[in-house]
């Protein structure tokens, strides 16, 4: 049965500016374009950001955390990282009055994989193009603009049911600086269910006056610790606090867990590609993995400006030494003069374009920075024949590499 809920008066909606409502318990995400109004769930389906903090652009609202970018009309993910629709709901004007209807979604809802025909506006960047030269939009997911090809949207090989998200608190149990910028935090939980996850999913800390700040976890879940890697953002609100007066004891609140990025299930060799701090999950899926005893073949290509980025460089060589089915690949782009780099120079995801002339039966993994991300995800697919559903990946922004809104 159709139950139309009052929004309010039309012209409270303005071309380009979401406006966050509540109707039938649900929150919404409104837009406005043209004469048209159209209403979104107010929840990124990659994970917790509000869209209606979105920037709106050709039709197209792009995630104030991630930067993916969803269709304002269908709820259709457009751009990684977001490979899931979001709910969307019908609406109509009568008589200047905005009005939804909540109980009949006119999409699929955010945990179900999106049937509808998702795009994502490569980078267009050929080989060997610096990742640092990738356009800004298209790194961003663009949902327009020039670009030498476009690539489909990645979407789960297989359906599996996400953990429910929910929050917690957490206590400090130690801060362990293991560079001059990159702080591994391990939290405990005190009391309650261990928070259920699949290794690679994030989570958010919650901090004062509603803002919150997403990280990988770097642990596998099923105990009672969890563990994060910070980076240091000078001028970061919450990584300036990491690096300066976060003392072990200190709790935390945590929303989580989030995201579909996740080692599925296959035969499939597997490329574990990870830039700076996106090694986090990465660590989490390999030592599920050592857990299960898998036999698959995993190669892990690691890149950093320095060697000192490559934090836990140590581990993963214990890994390739003990591991039959394990290939540990470091890059570093600028070695410093005292490194005496001895290993692969350049850009993380061209070592991967070197090394494989055709990707057409793996499984690509990958977790960083998102101009290394939108470049590996137009070479490897167009390139190198890798099926885009077979792109798995999870780019962080902070809030310093967010656009200015326009």
């Amino acid at each position: 049965m159709t139950t139309w809920i009052d929004l309010g008066a039309a012209d409270e909606f303005c071309e380009d500016t979401p406006v966050a409502k509540q109707a039938g318990g649900q929150p919404l995400a409104v837009f406005r374009l043209g004469d048209d109004v159209y209403a979104l769930r107010d929840k990124c389906s990659h994970g917790n950001a509000r869209l209606s903090d979105g920037y709106v652009e050709d039709g197209c609202v792009e995630c104030p955390l991630h930067q993916g970018l969803i269709d304002i009309r269908s709820g259709a993910a457009r751009s990684a990282p977001i490979t899931t629709a979001v709910r969307s709901f019908s609406v109509r004007v009568v008589a200047g009055r905005v009005e939804v209807d909540v109980a009949e979604p006119a999409a699929a809802d955010a945990g179900a994989a999106s049937s509808s025909a998702t795009e994502f506006a490569g980078a267009g960047a050929s080989t060997g193009t610096a990742a640092t030269a990738v356009d800004a939009s298209a790194a961003a997911g663009g949902c327009g603009g020039a670009c030498s090809g476009v690539v489909p949207a990645a979407a789960p090989a297989s359906a599996m049911q996400l953990p429910e998200s929910r929050t917690l608190s957490v206590r400090i149990a130690s801060i362990d600086k293991v560079g001059t910028d990159v702080a591994v935090l391990r939290l405990h939980q005190d009391s309650g269910a261990p928070l259920a996850y699949l290794p690679g999913q994030y989570l958010d800390v919650l901090l004062d006056g509603g803002v919150r700040r997403s990280y990988s976890m770097a642990s596998t879940g099923g105990g009672d610790t969890l563990e994060l890697h910070i980076r240091h953002l000078p001028g970061g609100r919450f990584t300036d606090h990491v690096f300066g007066t976060l003392q072990a004891g200190e709790r935390l609140a945590l929303e989580g867990p989030a995201g579909d990025f996740y080692l599925r299930s296959g035969e499939a060799p597997v490329i574990l590609l990870a830039s700076g701090t996106g090694f986090a999950p990465v660590k989490a899926i390999m030592q599920q993995a050592i857990a299960r005893g898998n036999a698959r073949k995993v190669t892990l290509y690691w890149g950093g400006r320095k060697a000192a980025d490559l934090y836990q460089h140590t581990l993963c060589l214990q890994w390739a030494a003990e591991l039959s089915w394990f290939e540990y690949i470091p890059v570093v782009s600028e070695p410093a003069d005292g490194d005496d780099w001895q290993g692969r120079t350049g850009f993380v995801h061209q070592a991967v374009l070197d090394d494989h002339a055709d990707l057409a039966v793996h499984q690509v993994y990958a977790c960083g920075a998102p101009p290394m991300v939108a470049a590996a995800r137009t070479s490897f697919c167009l390139e190198r024949s890798l099926p885009a559903t077979q792109f798995f990946a999870d780019a962080f922004l902070s809030l310093a590499d967010l656009p200015a809104k326009r």
